[in-house]
């Protein structure tokens, strides 16, 4: 969490006695993230009239769901196959 002092309309810029807080959580902290202007214009077509934040939480979601579908298909054919047929890595084996 941040505070910030924000001056008061008659408060002076010698002290915060007038001045209120502004507390901000982290998690509403705006930040830049640094990309081409190829990748940007790509991203601006993708996202329509959603805000940045909505269009890259849901991208984010996305990826995250594609990932645990690859994986639990993965697992499942390791769960399928006979032990003879996985190959495990030497590491592994001691378990």
């Amino acid at each position: 969490m941040k505070v910030h002092r924000v001056p008061s309309m008659g408060g002076t810029d010698k002290g915060f006695i007038n001045d209120s807080l502004l507390i901000i959580n982290d998690s509403d902290m705006l930040t830049s993230i640094p990309v081409k202007e190829a990748t940007k214009k790509r991203l601006e077509s993708m996202k329509g009239r959603k805000t940045w934040d909505d269009f890259l939480s849901e991208l984010a979601n996305a990826v995250r769901v594609e990932k645990r579908t690859r994986c639990r298909k993965k697992m499942g054919k390791l769960l399928e196959m006979g032990p003879e047929e996985v190959r495990v890595r030497r590491w592994a084996r001691e378990y």
